[in-house]
């Protein structure tokens, strides 16, 4: 574990995570202090997709199931959603040691050649709720509010093994003598949203619904290290061991709002602050979902259940939308560099930064820097959801979700936050009050984890892997939400399904 410790180290002085830090620590101390004081549901990743009793929950990555719910009304009080997956570092959060005012993490870089991506998501729901329309059950509506964090490590592809011990044995086999890329974007949002969903066919054999969510999304920060161009080499005229940068292009760039955050403000004037990020900017969801009923109600429905259903069949298209961010005055383009600085030298610049001016100060000397200026735009994680859900009797259910990362429906941004493609089953056994879930999920990239979720009564927890509770894991996360339901008055007034 000890020379873990040295290229950590290290590797935090590297030339990407460097340019990152300055502009990152305080937003997130903001974040991690909302999710504090709010509690905090899973936006993605709920293993109740597909349940009549997930309700308000669901409408967020179904919109079309909310009239399909067997209450009156349905109130997500809060939830929090935190879910990581990558190839570049394996740890357990579980093991994490605190020591002073330094987090020590457990845990080692993934060795090998690859592509390299990561996905880090947090999601906060407060006051979500969802009621059926009076005195009609075929339309349902709701509203609340959400905040959402992203960060999106994507397009480095690099060799990593044990062995190495130093930045600067990074870089000598991930850009010698080859240009290198590799993008950073990290953006937080909140959204306000109301939701509606109406039933289109209804009769004995089969029932479908269509529903629609409208957001208005308000950019809390954003940031990116855009790295279109790194490579080194060496200097053999000054000194055959002496490895220094021969090219570099790129940029980076923040929200304007986050040069007026001060650790002398209060909580709520820095909130405020984040809360001005970007103009309010719209979003959508949409869906529909089809059933194929049984002519009776299904065995294994006890008396006060609702009639169920063989099949179901569910597509949605979710996160449809941007965010357009001011630039703050320190975003810079670098266009290249001055002779063939050191490596050692600029890593030794980088590690005395301590602000983003002092930064492009220092890197002035060795590198062609010329200001970014305007705006930059980024997408939200626009999805495509297929879900098809089986009764299987005795209250049994199989779950089977595809989703597809589909960022390439916001045309014209500059950067695009792309989710990880995956495929999830999930076996569940659930009646009214209790549920319990065991979710199987892999992406697209060969990630597996298993997980496990129980609903009791108004208590939802989960964990996305069971894995980084007892080792190292390169993915992982866990959710809770506490919802509040309203029962039938009298069977007489259950809806129809």
């Amino acid at each position: 574990m000890q020379k873990h410790a040295y290229i950590v180290a290290e590797m935090k002085n590297s030339l990407l995570l460097k340019l990152y830090y300055p502009v990152k620590i305080s937003v997130f101390a903001l974040i991690f202090l909302i999710f504090c004081l709010f509690y905090a549901d899973a936006q993605q990743f709920t293993a109740t997709e597909g349940s009549i009793y997930g309700g308000v929950i669901n409408t967020d990555v179904q919109p079309a199931s909310g009239v399909n719910m067997p209450y009156y009304w349905d109130i997500e009080v809060a939830g929090l959603n935190l879910f990581w997956n990558n190839n570049i570092f394996s740890f357990s959060p579980a093991k994490w040691k605190w020591n002073s005012d330094t987090l020590i993490t457990n845990g080692h870089f993934i060795p090998g050649d690859k592509k390299r991506w990561a996905t880090v998501q947090a999601d906060v729901h407060l006051l979500n709720f969802l009621f059926r329309w009076p005195h009609r059950n075929d339309l349902a509506v709701g509203a609340g509010w959400n905040i959402h964090s992203r960060i999106y490590p994507d397009k480095m592809d690099f060799f990593y093994e044990d062995s190495m011990r130093t930045t600067e044995d990074l870089l000598k086999d991930y850009a010698f003598n080859t240009l290198q890329q590799g993008t950073v974007i990290n953006q937080q949002w909140t959204e306000w949203y109301v939701t509606a969903s109406k039933v289109l066919l209804d009769n004995q054999q089969e029932r479908l619904t269509a529903g629609a969510t409208l957001k208005l999304l308000k950019g809390m920060a954003a940031e990116v290290v855009d790295i279109r161009g790194v490579s080194v080499g060496i200097n053999k005229s000054v000194n055959p061991n002496d490895l220094v940068f021969t090219y570099a292009a790129g940029r980076y760039g923040y929200s304007q709002n986050l040069e007026n955050l001060n650790n002398k403000s209060t909580t709520g004037e820095n909130i405020r602050t984040l809360m001005n990020g970007s103009p309010l900017s719209p979003g959508l969801d949409f869906g529909i979902s089809y059933l194929v009923r049984e002519r009776d109600v299904i065995p294994g429905f006890t008396k006060d259940e609702p009639a169920g259903y063989n099949w179901k069949i569910e597509a949605s298209i979710t996160d449809w939308g941007r965010l357009k961010y001011p630039l703050g005055g320190q975003s810079m383009n670098v266009v290249g560099i001055k002779g063939q600085p050191s490596v050692r030298r600029v890593l030794n610049i980088l590690d005395s930064i301590k602000t983003v001016q002092v930064l492009n100060d220092s890197l002035s000397a060795v590198a062609d820097l010329k200001p970014w200026n305007g705006a930059f735009s980024i997408s939200l994680p626009t999805a495509l959801r297929i879900n098809v859900d089986k009764y299987l009797g005795a209250d049994f259910f199989l779950n089977t979700r595809l989703v597809l990362g589909m960022s390439f429906l916001n045309p014209g941004v500059n950067y695009t936050i792309n989710p990880v493609s995956y495929v999830m089953v999930t076996p569940r056994w659930e009646i009214k009050r209790i549920g319990i879930y065991a979710p199987l999920y892999m992406n697209f990239h060969g990630s597996l984890m298993a997980g496990a979720a129980l609903r009791l009564g108004p208590l939802l927890v989960g964990l996305h892997d069971f894995g980084w509770l007892f080792h190292d894991r390169p993915g992982g996360g866990g959710y809770v939400a506490l919802v509040i339901r309203g029962l039938f008055k009298n069977k007489d007034e259950c809806p129809s399904f």
